[in-house]
């Protein structure tokens, strides 16, 4: 798109909607006058969690965000993102560029200072290849993935590279290309997943910058993994689950006594677990079992990310949803009853499929 194009469709819709028409400015602002940014961000992975994020980032003046998208390339390329948010109203976003691949990032001569990944955590995506044309040795690498389990590898790939564990509480959806739906929760939890000192003060850049753009951010926790571990109460539970009673949103699910009950005595059993694994109880500032199901109650007819990816076909997280943490588990000694039997019968649909 040349730049008598691009002001024209830049024109047309700033009168569209006078929020967007201010964003559309701080883009045209950022494209137009070239100007050397402080701080190079690429999100690889523009689904609804990286959707979000960039388009909080990219309202910073002191940031250039691109991003790598997968089958919605073409639609981001050409028209950018298009959000409706509770939080933040109907806006759209412009990214600095918008990449196929990551081959195609790591050749456009851009140093990035923070590399975030959102893609799922699924095997067929090799994530050190993945990253090695993007890191340099300035790059912070941030993993803003679910499960159990997903940071060894992108350690050991890149050891001089700080590597952050991210949380994600964000109840948002892609619903169709380009275009983003978000709904009550905008919470990252972040942390180290190798402890330095040396590294804290990009750390703390990163959540200032995420910080004055919107997003709740919370860090640098010191435990992490009991973050991760607490998220899987829900993503152990209700993204199987909604799948085995037969593709049924979140609200159907609850207001089954049956499922509800499954549901519980499986977080609790997830719970009891990893304070056994991790040697501390959840702290009393988390969300308890009983809120996280009213919570739930309050997304009304929501759709699991798991159930959306078998409806579509696509490959599911299951390994670090369901298999590492029963796995980590024998490790340390503990069985997990419930979670097995959610994890076979999953596997038994998936092969009936």
């Amino acid at each position: 798109m040349d730049a008598i194009h691009l002001c024209v469709w830049y024109y047309k819709r700033a009168f569209e909607n006078l929020q967007t028409g201010y964003i559309f400015y701080q883009s045209w602002i950022k494209i137009m006058m070239n100007e050397s940014q402080e701080i190079d961000i690429l999100i690889i992975g523009c689904g609804g969690v990286g959707g979000i994020i960039a388009s909080r980032l990219n309202l910073s003046t002191k940031t250039r965000v691109s991003i790598v998208c997968g089958s919605n390339y073409k639609v981001i390329h050409d028209n950018g993102l298009f959000l409706k948010t509770e939080s933040w109203g109907t806006y759209q976003c412009i990214p600095y560029k918008v990449f196929a691949n990551t081959t195609d990032a790591g050749s456009s001569n851009l140093k990035f200072d923070h590399v975030i990944v959102t893609t799922k955590a699924i095997p067929s995506i090799d994530l050190p290849s993945l990253l090695t044309p993007v890191v340099s040795s300035n790059s912070m690498i941030h993993l803003i993935q679910n499960g159990i389990g997903i940071e060894d590898g992108v350690a050991n790939s890149f050891p001089n590279n700080p590597v952050t564990s991210t949380v994600a509480m964000f109840a948002v959806s892609q619903y169709e290309p380009g275009k983003f739906k978000q709904t009550k929760i905008k919470t990252l939890i972040i942390g180290l997943f190798k402890k330095s000192d040396v590294h804290v003060a990009k750390l703390n850049e990163f959540i200032q910058l995420a910080s004055e753009n919107g997003l709740d951010l919370i860090g640098p926790e010191q435990n992490i993994q009991i973050r991760r571990w607490h998220k899987l109460l829900w993503n152990g539970t209700f993204n199987p689950i909604s799948i085995i009673e037969g593709c049924k949103t979140t609200d159907l699910l609850l207001s089954d006594p049956r499922i509800r009950e499954t549901i519980r005595s499986t977080m609790e059993e997830i719970k009891w677990t990893a304070e056994q694994i991790l040697k501390v109880p959840f702290p009393n500032t988390l969300m308890s079992i009983d809120k996280y199901l009213e919570v739930t109650e309050d997304l009304k007819d929501y759709k699991p990310s798991m159930l959306i990816d078998w409806e579509n076909g696509r490959e599911m997280e299951l390994d670090v949803l369901l298999v590492n943490p029963i796995r980590i588990a024998k490790q340390h000694g503990y069985e997990m009853p419930k979670l097995q039997s959610i994890s076979d019968k999953l596997m038994e649909l998936i092969a009936s499929k």
